[in-house]
């Protein structure tokens, strides 16, 4: 009979490739959910509708020779050097610097400190901006003359800069630098505070009061231009902090005036007291600031998967450790990453948009929209958690309360409050009717938010009323001194010429 030679070999193997088939099954069940996710993960979204709009911020044409921004970008140029010249050669440098590498170190040239003719803050008796007159300080006229030495000091060390001020304040427009990193040149503001104090020290001499109004006039439309055509928020936040100083000096100017100079300075109060205008209160350029710096900032903390091994592999690991940078880059995509950001910045941009009777209301939308992002909340679905995880969790923290509108509806009431002193003063109203002159201002001087008021305190002498953004004011209160008359014996006659009638 013939034999089966191969029936003794044959008989183990089978099991043991079943046992291998079986094997690769498993391994293959427990390994496709992971390869699944890794490969999902490495899927990144197209840009949705509110990264589009947020990403393509509107440009204008404006020329060099015209741009305010660009002067006061170079105003530091040396002597026989033209600053509008010298201002586009820090923003070259700049942009070259941030197209190669955002994170990238600075250019010297971008520094203003680097300039051929540095600003100079301190000198004997005065040491840096923070030791000039306080921005809410009461009496700026009176600080000047009491620093009227160290101030002439400042402005002979700023000679060439000063006199370089008055020609950026004559150039029609104001046009930033495209934002293409978190670090970028600013123009040196600590000049135009320095301005401000050696204005208060000229209203020292009471025949100047109408000059240096007019002068204040023409400085503040250079910041109303700031305000109006900003591509960032910084110029935006500059321009509605120096209106409102040009204000209060102003005001003081009027009460330093005599009666026969104070009709003289309503050209000027009309001019600096005008309502912003949409453009000065719109908060888009917020929008457009925070998505574009968030999406920056993002992309060059997180390195690419490759970049990550690359970096493992020589030690250099960007985020402490190699383990958190392959699970951060792994989990961490771009486009969708900004797509989140997008949407929240959207809710947020609705929040600045909104009056001040409807904040509450925006403020509970915006938190709905953050809410509907973060996976940690009990009824999110899955996808949440799984797909760009890391990308999610930084898109929420980098998440800012949206307080400038606040920040703008404080500086209105600050106008308000002003606008209701210049009044007072004019129409010579005693310390004991101030609260039914409050009373009966019309609605346009009330506080701009339902529920606050501007009320009189007597012992204190002064305008106060509730601010909008926390810790911004001392106590929480916005203080506007006025030292009215104790009876309306003791003050003079109102005016009789209906043309003396403050203008709002």
């Amino acid at each position: 009979m013939a034999g089966r030679p191969h029936s003794s070999s044959l008989g183990p193997q089978r099991p043991r490739r079943r046992m291998l088939r079986v094997l690769a099954g498993v391994v293959l069940v427990l390994c496709l959910p992971p390869l699944a996710w890794l490969v999902w993960n490495r899927i990144d979204e197209a840009p949705n509708a509110d990264a589009l709009r947020w990403g393509s911020p509107p440009t204008r044409d404006v020329a060099d020779a015209q741009n305010a921004w660009l002067y006061l970008l170079g105003i530091g140029a040396a002597e026989n050097d033209d600053p509008i010249a010298y201002g586009r050669r820090r923003v070259d440098a700049y942009v070259a610097r941030a197209r190669r590498d955002p994170q990238a170190k600075a250019d010297p040239l971008e520094d203003d400190r680097n300039a051929a003719m540095p600003y100079v803050g301190s000198v004997e008796g005065i040491d840096g901006i923070a030791q000039l007159c306080p921005p809410h300080g009461p009496d700026c006229i009176g600080w000047a003359a009491a620093h009227r030495a160290a101030l002439g000091r400042l402005a002979d060390a700023n000679r060439l800069r000063l006199q370089r001020l008055d020609t950026a304040i004559a150039l029609p427009q104001w046009q930033e630098a495209p934002l293409l990193s978190s670090d970028f040149p600013t123009p040196s503001v600590q000049l135009v505070v320095l301005k401000i104090n050696l204005l208060a020290l000229d209203a020292n001499d009471s025949r100047r009061i109408p000059a240096v109004a007019e002068e204040i006039a023409r400085h503040a439309a250079l910041w109303r231009r700031a305000s109006e055509d900003a591509e960032w928020l910084l110029s935006k936040a500059f321009g509605g902090t120096f209106m409102e100083r040009y204000q209060r000096l102003l005001v003081e100017l009027y009460e330093h005036a005599k009666p026969a100079q104070r009709e003289a300075l309503q050209p000027a109060i009309d001019s600096v007291f005008a309502a912003p205008t949409a453009a000065a209160t719109n908060l888009d350029v917020v929008g457009y600031d925070s998505f574009q710096m968030t999406a920056v900032t993002l992309r060059g903390e997180i390195p690419s998967l490759w970049q990550s091994l690359r970096n493992c592999m020589h030690g250099t690991p960007k985020n402490g450790s190699c383990s958190n940078d392959l699970v951060s880059s792994t989990t961490y995509l771009p486009q969708a990453t900004d797509n989140i950001v997008a949407r929240i910045v959207t809710a947020s941009a609705d929040f600045l948009a909104a009056s001040p009777a409807d904040e509450p209301a925006a403020a509970e939308r915006l938190a709905e929209r953050v809410g509907r992002e973060d996976p940690s909340r009990g009824d999110a679905p899955l996808t949440l958690t799984i797909y760009n995880a890391a990308g999610r969790r930084l898109a929420l923290q980098s998440v800012l309360e949206p307080v400038y509108r606040k920040r703008l509806n404080d500086q209105e009431t600050v106008r308000r409050m002003l606008l209701i002193k210049l009044a007072a003063l004019r129409s010579h109203v005693p310390a004991a009717n101030m609260p039914e002159f409050l009373a009966a201002q019309p609605d346009a001087l009330r506080h701009p938010y339902p529920g606050k008021s501007i009320v009189w305190r007597p012992g204190q002498r002064a305008f106060a009323a509730p601010a909008a953004v926390e810790n911004s004011f001392e106590n929480g209160f916005i203080v506007v001194p006025h030292h009215a008359p104790s009876s309306a014996s003791a003050a003079p006659p109102p005016p009789q010429n209906p043309s003396q009638a403050i203008r709002y």
